[in-house]
């Protein structure tokens, strides 16, 4: 190899490796902020969380969301625990991508940086009931806040919310 090409790749792999290491994409993952089970710290319960939480937010950039929403039950309460689980196929079948726990103000969040290239179905358990989203969850609205399309809302979707009977 000549010194021109060497001196080049060199040049690229100090960048990549500079750029790679001042990323917190490990620490992020390893230490995600997300709903945890029993906890009340969440806020805004049925708002669209991406309002806020997303990156060209104010917020930090550990609080940028991936997927997050909030689940009521069928009398119209919150729901208080259970799981929102992501699946490869609707009903909860395929390769579970990821769960993430409900928390006491009936939200889920979570800034991990989730590998949604095939999309995915979202499939809620709450007191042994379940329900599940049979449309896949794909292209430009993978990350989003479920509540952007879900309850109501500044888009003005006003779709039902995410209920759990």
């Amino acid at each position: 190899m000549n010194r021109k090409k060497w001196l080049a790749l060199s040049a690229a792999f100090a960048f990549i490796f500079a750029f790679t290491s001042c990323s917190h994409y490990d620490e992020i993952n390893n230490d995600p902020k997300e709903s945890r089970a029993g906890d009340d710290e969440s806020h805004e319960s049925g708002q669209d969380c991406m309002s806020c939480h997303h990156k060209a937010s104010d917020e930090a950039s550990e609080y940028w969301w991936t997927v997050a929403g909030t689940v009521y039950t069928n009398n119209d309460g919150l729901a208080k625990s259970g799981e929102v689980q992501l699946w490869s196929q609707p009903d909860g079948k395929g390769t579970l991508i990821y769960t993430l726990p409900i928390d006491l103000k009936g939200n889920f969040y979570t800034n991990k940086i989730i590998d949604f290239k095939g999309g995915y179905f979202p499939y809620i358990k709450v007191d042994g009931n379940k329900e599940d989203m049979p449309e896949k969850i794909a292209g430009n609205n993978i990350n989003m806040s479920c509540n952007a399309c879900h309850g109501h809302n500044a888009n003005g979707l006003n779709t039902e919310k995410i209920e759990v009977k």
